[in-house]
């Protein structure tokens, strides 16, 4: 699994390949949101980087929101 960390609780956190696909949607509890590596259909997907995009707010343009990227190998 990996852990997303420093998250406002409550945040909605999104997970995109890097053309802009939404790969995983969650959550964070207690300022922390698991992405266990799989898509919604449960596969896997391919290596490559992905962003994740999280927010407090129901705005993913709100300043309070935070994007980073994750390099995922397989």
């Amino acid at each position: 699994p990996i852990a997303i960390r420093g998250l406002a609780t409550n945040s909605n956190v999104k997970i995109t390949d890097a053309q802009g696909r939404l790969v995983f949607e969650t959550e964070a509890v207690g300022g922390q949101a698991i992405w266990n590596g799989r898509d919604y259909n449960g596969g896997r997907p391919a290596s490559g980087v992905y962003f994740v995009w999280a927010t407090a707010s129901k705005a993913f343009n709100a300043p309070e929101a935070v994007v980073a990227k994750i390099a995922l190998m397989r």
